[in-house]
């Protein structure tokens, strides 16, 4: 039976000041650890398959877990906003993997796919392939809208909203709708 002592509360404690010093590595080591844990829960340990849980933690914890986790903590940090100047810098770094890896992710999707990028909408195409995502004659209106996208996360991200009108925050926020439309 588990009891509590001091030994594990200093050991607990010690665990979340780890987390809280090191956020960023402590969610990546979190979702490794998970997908390891699923790995070998669905994997037979055999010496023959040992490399195979490592590998398959890897993609599940970075291509699957790490996301979802992200969309936690950035959910977190929507409803509580750190106060100290180290947590707001670790808030915007997690703002900056979260774009980043939704930008590799999206590459890594495209690449994956059978979307024919140089594909034009009136061609046949066969099997499963798919046409191009963005029509090539309206390219720059999705590149006007995604610019538009970057100055509103850029207004919401930059100014203080205690200090913002509410018509600027309208504006940024309408910016981002338009750059994930």
């Amino acid at each position: 039976m588990f009891h509590s002592n001091e030994k594990t509360e200093k050991y607990i404690h010690k665990i979340i000041t780890i987390i809280k010093k090191y956020p960023i590595a402590s969610s990546i080591c979190i979702s490794l650890g998970i997908g390891f844990a699923i790995s070998i829960l669905s994997f037979s340990i055999r010496p023959q398959y040992l490399l195979a849980p490592i590998f398959t933690a890897l993609i599940i914890g970075g291509l699957c877990i790490y996301p979802f986790l992200l969309t936690l903590i950035n959910l977190v940090s929507l409803f509580k906003q750190p106060k100290d100047t180290f947590g707001k810098r670790k808030m915007k770094q997690f703002e900056f993997i979260t774009i980043m890896l939704g930008l590799i992710y999206s590459i890594i999707c495209l690449d994956i796919s059978d979307i024919m990028i140089n594909s034009e909408w009136s061609e046949q195409l066969y099997n499963s392939e798919l046409h191009q995502p963005v029509w090539s004659n309206r390219i720059p209106t999705s590149i006007v809208l995604c610019v538009i996208g970057i100055i509103g996360y850029l207004i919401l991200s930059c100014i203080k909203l205690e200090k913002m009108p509410p018509t600027y925050y309208c504006i940024g926020y309408s910016g981002n709708v338009f750059r994930n439309a």
